[in-house]
């Protein structure tokens, strides 16, 4: 009986140490909340070329009142994907802190067309918005706009 406890608790200290492993190899973007037109954000900073790649791809959802940051080191015509998305978004485009350009209501991709859909800026840019679909029209979000950032 004794050898059978020590197993089962062995056994737990297993589970419970690989689970503290997994949660820690998983990766957190660091946040900051911010302003624009009407509307408030907490965004998750994406700054990485691996962190930038991945963006929301993969995840079910995106709350209301959250979004991703794509802060990039230099201006440029980036080009962004829809591969591996699970709901529509609004991308709005910044130059200088500067809103330059917004699509609107951006759908993933549908199951019955494989092609990816991209999605390019009229201008280059140097840091780009993603929000859930809609965010931009309910918060008045127009060009010209500048960025704020919170405390």
């Amino acid at each position: 009986m004794l050898k059978k406890s020590s197993l089962i608790g062995l056994s737990l200290v297993v589970i419970l140490l690989a689970g503290c492993s997994a949660q820690q190899t998983l990766k957190t973007l660091p946040e900051k909340r911010i302003k624009l037109a009407q509307g408030e954000l907490t965004v998750e900073l994406a700054t990485t070329p691996e962190d930038q790649a991945k963006g929301l791809s993969g995840r079910p959802f995106l709350n209301k009142n959250r979004g991703m940051l794509f802060v990039f080191g230099q201006s440029d015509v980036y080009t962004f994907w829809m591969d591996k998305m699970n709901f529509s978004i609004d991308i709005i485009w910044f130059y200088q802190g500067v809103v330059v350009g917004i699509n609107s209501n951006v759908p993933p991709p549908l199951l019955e067309d494989p092609r990816v859909q991209t999605v390019t800026p009229p201008q280059p840019v140097d840091m780009v918005l993603e929000t859930s679909a809609g965010w931009a029209k309910e918060n008045n979000v127009k060009e010209g706009l500048k960025i704020e950032y919170l405390p």
